[in-house]
């Protein structure tokens, strides 16, 4: 029997849509959990570890001074290789950072092989990073007077190597992201120019130091800083999806402080004690600090007055910054990630045979013995120098999320690093140095000129002039690769001073915001740029101007035996600001600020010039025309200077009163120099030159533009004592048959009256006058 179903056509319709409906709905199920599970391939993964790194050695070499010095067996803990490792789909990163004054390539390279055999990540994704602590145990060779110590050099690779390890055991679901604040005032520039006739002699008994590290408090031998700080403290803070801490990653540029606080210097208490700090339900995170660009940077503020830094409270205040830092951070689960690396061959400035021949006979004489004094360091880093010419520098960029970071196998100058973080394609970037490798400082080409211990030629300071803008083109091009855009332009400032200057359509104009270069860039559009000649310093504090600024630092050019030199045809008024920072007393004419031509000068007196020393001294040929205000040493001061038909006109700080009036025509010259015959030992900035006179009105409203205050006008010079008057005190003195008297003299700047007295007992009297002259 055959049965047979006559199905309704209409109700056919309807079970052949819902299958189909049945079909779309198990697809984009499919579909779904296909996106799911590549998104879930793509989100962030990260761990971290702590790694012992500590030798079991009884006795050590350690590095950081100029001769080699031992210590004995250090205690458990004491130094450690903080490891972090971001995974994102195929990309890898392992970052470690070690407390170690600084490793050398090759360790480096057997670090990361070791690494990556037992993670996978490869090598040229692998950051090894020295702290620069000065008290751990050498791993290199010729670190100036320290040979590398060779039972820990072994030791040393596998233990970094087995931090990267576990940390990469430990990856988990992860969100990163990133924070940069202000830490004003735990940093300043510790490389200072001397004043001309106060330079030093380099260990080869040449007179070539023009700058040179740790001058002292308020040294009157020395002008000032060589060069800018950065005082950003990055944070890169890593937590796992419930908000549980995993890793903080800090970059900050302080050389080292050297106050106690075990081998690993205030890096390790930073990292310890953020890591207590940032504690969540017992689970601590792995914090490091990483070295950010401090070649010429240390705690020390040399402006100011004679302290002592505490180690504790120093690294206490500094944790408590970056603390705040992290708990403004927005996090991110899946941020792009990347890594590029490049490699970089760099010639070593050799030494010539006159060099060498010093160095052998100082090395024959030596018989063998390891150095013991600077000459005997040089001597014998000639000769390394001479059989190792070049050197092979490994240059790495990160990309994590909108956050730039390079890591650098030098000593870099925070100038370096403040051009890096500007031209970064990146909204945010921060700098590593001594990672990879260790190829010393590598002073831009300007501070080269100016001589001192960081260009003494050594392997921790040998390279070629040139290294330094070969090492920021290659990492900029790395960043440009890894960003997919191109680097960013200089950013000029756009203050009101500086639109009431655009808007008098400057002939041209310099806001000596330059990070080098031997140029000052025109900001007029007018294409007048200024060409340097001689020993400069860029990147200086300018005036403090909003007006100038607004939020941002305003900086300067420093002259330091060097001037500009522009070309600017038919200029009737020249506006400027200057610093100077030598005494009127230091020479006969303390320094040209200006040249029009070749016989007129705008320059301060010096100690030839009498009643007008220290005063804006006008000079044109033979004559010479005396302003009276002196000036304030060291604090800006404006000046406008203006030719009008017959009459050059000096006006100073606003004042609508000429400082100078002179009969004079007007030159006809088109070439300008600022700093002149006799640069001026100080500083400019907002330099602009303009096609007509200005009159007192105007010139009052340059000034005024700014909202700048005068500075205060120096006090007049203290009078001898009156002897005479002080005949009955003195008297009255001996009288009293004092155990001992001291007449010091007028003043008592930055010394101790010390004496020794025999004889005294528990109970005593100390009778002295004092007068302060420094404000409170």
């Amino acid at each position: 029997m055959v049965l047979l179903k006559i199905i309704n056509p209409a109700s056919l319709a309807k079970r052949l849509l819902l299958l189909s409906a049945l079909g779309s709905y198990l697809l984009v199920g499919l579909l779904s959990l296909s996106a799911d599970s590549h998104l879930a391939e793509q989100n962030l993964l990260a761990g971290a570890h702590v790694q012992d790194i500590t030798p079991p050695f009884d006795s050590l070499l350690i590095n950081g001074g100029f001769v080699e010095r031992r210590r004995g067996k250090m205690q458990p803990g004491d130094l450690k290789a903080r490891c972090f490792v971001l995974q994102r789909g195929e990309v890898s990163i392992a970052v470690a950072v070690v407390d170690s004054c600084m490793i050398p390539r090759d360790l480096c390279d057997r670090t990361k092989a070791l690494a990556s055999q037992k993670t996978g990540i490869p090598i040229d994704r692998i950051v090894i990073a020295a702290t620069h602590t000065h008290s751990a145990p050498s791993t290199m060779d010729y670190c100036l007077g320290t040979m590398a110590d060779p039972a820990y050099t072994e030791f040393l690779p596998s233990k970094i190597a087995e931090g990267i390890v576990k940390a990469y055991g430990k990856i988990e679901p992860a969100q990163i992201g990133h924070k940069q604040v202000k830490a004003t005032g735990y940093n300043y520039n510790r490389r200072w120019i001397t004043r001309p006739d106060q330079m030093q002699r380099d260990p080869f008994g040449d007179k070539t130091v023009r700058a040179m590290m740790h001058p002292g408090f308020r040294n009157p031998k020395y002008v000032g800083p060589s060069g800018p700080v950065d005082d950003e403290l990055s944070v890169l803070s890593i937590q796992a999806l419930n908000g549980d801490p995993i890793g903080v990653l800090a970059n900050f540029s302080m050389h080292y402080h050297g106050g106690g606080g075990g081998p690993a210097d205030y890096f390790g208490l930073f990292s310890d004690r953020l890591a207590k700090q940032l504690a969540v339900g017992g689970r601590e995170p792995v914090c490091a600090m990483t070295q950010g660009t401090s070649g010429d940077l240390h705690l020390r503020d040399y402006e100011g007055d004679r302290t002592n830094s505490d180690i504790s409270i120093y690294t206490d205040g500094l944790v408590e910054i970056a603390k705040g830092a992290v708990e403004k951070v927005r996090y991110d689960r899946s941020p792009l990630l990347g890594m590029d690396q490049k490699e970089l061959t760099l010639s070593r400035r050799l030494p010539d045979a006159k060099r060498l021949a010093w160095a052998d006979k100082m090395l024959s004489e030596m018989k063998g013995q390891r150095p013991k004094n600077r000459p005997e360091v040089y001597a014998e880093q000639a000769r390394y120098i001479h059989k190792n010419p070049t050197e092979n520098l490994v240059l790495q960029t990160l990309r994590i999320g909108n956050l730039g970071i390079t890591t650098i196998p030098n000593e870099v100058y925070a100038i370096t690093g403040l051009k890096l973080k500007a031209w970064s394609p990146f909204p945010s970037t921060f700098n590593i140095e001594l990672a990879n490798g260790a190829a010393g400082y590598i002073p831009p080409p300007e501070q080269h000129a100016l001589g001192g211990y960081t260009t003494w030629p050594a392997r921790t300071a040998g390279l070629e002039v040139e290294a330094e803008p070969k090492i920021v083109e290659t990492l900029l091009s790395s960043f440009e690769s890894l960003a997919g855009k191109p680097r960013r332009p200089s950013l000029r400032h756009q203050g009101d001073y500086v639109k009431w200057i655009m808007a008098q359509k400057p002939l041209a104009y310099f806001q000596c915001e330059d990070l080098g270069g031997g140029k000052l860039d025109d900001a007029s559009g007018q294409g007048r740029s200024g060409h340097v000649e001689g020993m400069v310093a860029y990147h200086l504090p300018g005036p403090e101007c909003q007006a100038i600024s607004e939020q941002n630092s305003n900086n300067a050019i420093q002259l330091a035996g060097g001037r500009i030199s522009v070309t600017v045809p038919k200029a009737r008024t020249l506006s400027f600001w200057f610093w100077n920072g030598m005494s009127n007393t230091a020479r006969d004419h303390t320094g040209d600020l200006v040249q029009h031509g070749v016989s007129r000068f705008l320059k301060i007196g010096g100690k030839a010039d009498g009643e007008s020393s220290g005063s804006l001294i006008l000079q044109d040929g033979e004559k010479r025309f005396f302003g009276k205000t002196k000036l304030a040493l060291k604090a800006w001061h404006h000046v406008v200077m203006s030719q009008e038909e017959e009459e050059v006109k000096i006006y100073l700080d606003g004042h609508i009163i000429p400082e100078v009036s002179a009969p004079l025509n007007p030159s006809e010259s088109e070439q300008w120099h600022l700093g002149g015959e006799l640069p001026v030992e100080g500083r400019l900035d907002e330099v602009a030159w303009f096609k007509s006179a200005f009159s007192q009105k105007e010139a009052a409203r340059n000034f005024s533009a700014s909202r700048m205050t005068p500075p205060a006008r120096p006090a007049p010079p203290r009078p001898k004592y009156d002897r005479g008057a002080m005949a009955g005190y003195q008297k009255s003195v001996l009288a009293s048959q004092p155990s001992v008297w001291i007449e010091h003299g007028n003043e008592a700047s930055q010394q101790r009256v010390q004496k020794k007295i025999e004889g005294i007992e528990d109970v005593y009297t100390v009778e002295f006058w004092v007068r302060n002259q420094l404000p409170n």
